[in-house]
This record gives structure tokens, C-alpha cells and sequence, in this order.
């Protein structure tokens, strides 16, 4: 993220997922203690059943609005609760994949 709005070099917009939300992203305490030390509580989660949880979501939204976005919109959908909508790999092994699209206006 950090490499791509230094390319940008202007105020920027961000949309940010699909992706898997930490109540379907079970992680393991000491991996999540390791990110925790390095990025920050904010991708500190919880799944539905209580068990720790990575917030892929949380963090890429903390770290875009260190890097200057101007607006920053979360799309709802969690990868692995909409199987009849969006892929995930994590929840389901599914062999398709979302695309990454970036461009600039002007």
C-alpha cells in the first residue's frame, strides 16, 4: 500500500475489500501477537466464536489513512460468509480470485 500511494503522489480514494473478516479469519495467538508488535492492535480481531482473528479489514483502513487517503470506502461483503457471491481460498479452497484494479483519473 505504502509503494503504491507513494506513486500516486496525490490525495486519493481507496475501496477497500472483498475480504475475509475477522469473524471468519481465525488466526493463531503467537502469528497475531508478531503482527500486533509489528503493525499495531488495530488488526487485533475476534471470530464469531470468540477464538483470536486477524482484521485484514482494520488494518489496510488504519494504514490508508496514514498514507494520506481522502476517502476510503469498505465494501460489505466478507469472502467467506457470501460463498454465493465472492471466492475465498481460506474458507473454502475455492479455485477462483478476486482482481486488484488501481487506476488514475486526469
Amino acid at each position: 500500500l505504502a509503494a503504491t500511494a507513494a506513486q500516486l503522489d496525490r490525495p486519493f480514494r481507496a475501496y477497500v475489500g472483498p475480504l475475509i473478516g475477522p469473524e471468519c479469519y481465525e488466526f493463531g495467538a503467537e502469528d497475531l501477537a508478531r503482527l500486533v508488535d509489528t503493525v499495531g492492535p488495530h488488526v487485533r480481531g475476534k471470530t464469531s466464536d470468540g477464538a483470536p482473528a486477524l482484521d485484514l479489514g482494520s488494518g489496510i483502513l488504519h494504514e490508508l489513512t496514514g498514507l494520506g487517503a481522502v476517502e476510503i470506502t469498505p465494501l460489505p461483503h466478507c469472502t467467506a460468509c457470501r460463498g454465493d457471491l465472492l471466492f475465498s481460498h481460506r474458507a473454502r479452497r475455492d479455485p477462483g480470485r478476486q482482481a486488484v484494479l488501481a487506476w488514475i483519473e486526469g
